[in-house]
């Protein structure tokens, strides 16, 4: 689910026009739009947050969200845009929307916004399906390619059955 759609970014970007022959084409936005939602998600879900948030129960959260990912979407759409820039600098555009983008998922990570419309989820923040509850690092344990363990109480290899 995305919060931002083709047409949100447009709005940022009005010099721009999404088509089938541009860069970024219509399902490239869609996509940034997409990734970018999904960012957001995870830093709700470590925040404390029921998400993916709704607008019908949660229309002051999910407003909130629609103008990040846009600024997130269009950056990226601004950026794709824009290929070989490199050592010539963002434009004006680029950076007015990488600093919106970037200071409001700053603010969001912080816990300097207060979603008071979006539900707190059951579990308590910081802890999912991929952490082990009171990990204080918020890093979860993973396997690297020999099949070691690493996290809990420290390295183990797996053996075999």
């Amino acid at each position: 689910m995305s919060y931002a759609d083709i047409g949100d970014v447009q709005a940022q970007i009005p010099q721009r026009r999404f088509g089938p022959q541009t860069t970024p084409t219509p399902d490239d936005v869609i996509r940034y739009c997409a990734r970018r939602s999904a960012e957001l998600d995870a830093i709700l879900m470590d925040r404390g947050y029921t998400a993916p948030v709704l607008e019908a129960t949660s229309p002051v959260g999910f407003g909130w969200l629609r103008a990040a990912v846009t600024y997130g979407a269009a950056m990226d759409a601004e950026s794709a845009g824009f290929p070989g820039q490199g050592d010539q600098g963002e434009t004006p555009r680029l950076a007015f929307l990488r600093g919106q983008w970037e200071r409001m998922v700053d603010q969001l990570r912080a816990g300097d916004v207060r979603l008071g419309d979006v539900p707190l989820a059951e579990t308590p923040a910081g802890t999912s399906a991929f952490r082990f509850a009171g990990a204080s690092t918020g890093v979860g344990p993973w396997f690297n390619r020999g099949q070691t363990f690493t996290g809990g109480d420290g390295p183990s290899t797996i053996l075999p059955g």
